[in-house]
């Protein structure tokens, strides 16, 4: 626990420098995944045997799309707490107990 301003600054900073870096590390996932995915389907014919029938499943399809969605509320929730933790712990985002409770409960 911080005793005076200089310390909880640190602290903050160190929390700011892991969100940024968290973001950063999902963005980069994104883009990979992203182009791996215009990859294949620019080029279906390239599959193998068992790719091709696993890729035309349904059950495969809903598995991307969780994927997909998860992603994006994870990257959506990082982004967010970058913002929230700008400000500092009395910021007006941080405070808003609606919005946190939204964010963390999906």
């Amino acid at each position: 626990m911080a005793t005076d301003v200089s310390h909880s600054s640190i602290g903050n900073d160190i929390m700011m420098v892991g969100l940024a870096t968290q973001v950063i590390t999902l963005a980069a996932f994104g883009l990979m995944s992203l182009d791996i995915f215009l990859r294949i389907r620019r080029f279906p014919g390239n599959l193998g045997r068992s790719a091709s029938s696993l890729r035309g499943k349904k059950r495969f399809k809903g598995l991307l799309v969780a994927i997909a969605v998860s992603y994006t509320a994870i990257f959506a929730r990082c982004v967010y707490r970058i913002v929230e933790m700008a400000g500092g712990w009395r910021n007006p985002i941080m405070q808003d107990e609606l919005a946190f409770i939204i964010c963390d409960g999906w």
